[in-house]
């Protein structure tokens, strides 16, 4: 597969991602639905942090931060983590990307570095990245020799 198939394979796979992420729920003060759609808008950036976050939702604070917290249940990173590590799971098991290096799913994930990418899918899967994907490709060998 040639690099910009890879990209596109990439492209194709996160926008529909965040095609099927849910929509915020509507009984949550108009502040954090902003929040919200902010961070789906922005999920695979690098740029995207908190202090980003609060500049353009003109939200400041520890406050806000237990706002958000108390009506989605967690805080903005731990969401946009949750959603880039399943999302990076997505990609990890596609076959059109099996060869796609980790440091290309990391940088289309919005991260800057592999390690860290490393580090943070290990953290929430218990696995990492390759072990992850190998795992996967294995287990599906497995299946397809079976059957």
């Amino acid at each position: 597969m040639y690099l910009y198939q890879i990209q596109q394979r990439f492209e194709e796979l996160l926008e529909d991602y965040k095609n099927d992420l849910p929509e915020p729920n509507v009984n949550q003060p108009e502040v954090i639905q902003y929040a919200i759609d902010f961070i789906y808008e922005h999920l695979f950036d690098q740029q995207l942090t908190v202090q980003w976050m609060n500049e353009h939702c003109n939200t400041y604070g520890d406050y806000y931060l237990s706002v958000f917290k108390f009506h989605v249940g967690c805080t903005p990173k731990y969401l946009w983590t949750k959603h880039r590590i399943e999302a990076a799971k997505i990609l990890l098991k596609d076959k059109g990307l099996a060869e796609a290096a980790i440091g290309d799913v990391a940088f289309n994930l919005g991260y800057a570095a592999h390690a860290t990418f490393s580090f943070v899918f290990k953290k929430y899967t218990g696995y990492v990245p390759k072990n992850f994907r190998e795992k996967h490709f294995s287990l599906e060998k497995n299946k397809a020799n079976k059957a």
